[in-house]
């Protein structure tokens, strides 16, 4: 017997069963396998956007690190901590300080938006929470903290509207207590 078994009454070819039944099974493989492959690609992906998210944050982080450690930029706040209010502050300083403040903000802005869509460790938020209540001080002595905190009141209260609303939230709650 061949694969096509003569014609039909209505002039249409018709298929052997046993044709018919394997080229189904084969069908069923194909997608089988594809769907297969576009899980795989899909876990693929994913791992690989994960790990840029972590890279990219590392890298403001050590963009801001470097900036933060340099003996010009604690100066800066040195002058600034001087002033009772810091609007009577030169208004160049003003701007390095908000400046500066603001890449700090960006970068926690950052990490709260991953870890709330699953691309950033717990463990890894949690220290960030840490490091937003003071211990982001460049001084940890009780001055320090003092001026740490109001200046940063001070430089939120300027900046605090150019964050999304759940960062302002999480800031305004973590700032509570100062």
């Amino acid at each position: 017997m061949g694969i096509l078994k003569g014609l039909t009454n209505n002039g249409e070819w018709r298929m052997n069963m046993r044709f018919r039944t394997m080229a189904e099974v084969l069908g069923l493989v194909g997608i089988v396998g594809s769907v297969g492959f576009v899980g795989v690609e899909i876990r693929q992906n994913t791992q690989a956007t994960r790990a840029e998210t972590v890279q990219s944050v590392m890298d403001g982080w050590r963009e801001w690190n470097l900036h933060s450690a340099s003996i010009e930029q604690g100066e800066l706040l040195n002058q600034i901590y001087g002033f009772d209010n810091p609007d009577d502050a030169p208004f160049p300083l003003q701007q390095a300080i908000q400046g500066f403040y603001r890449a700090l903000w960006s970068n926690w802005q950052n990490i709260q938006y991953h870890h709330s869509v699953g691309n950033w460790p717990e463990g890894w938020w949690n220290a960030v929470l840490a490091d937003m209540s003071d211990e982001g001080a460049e001084d940890q002595t009780a001055e320090g903290l003092v001026n740490w905190r109001r200046i940063s009141l001070w430089a939120w209260e300027q900046n605090g509207f150019r964050f999304s609303g759940s960062f302002q939230e999480l800031f305004d709650s973590v700032s509570q207590d100062w």
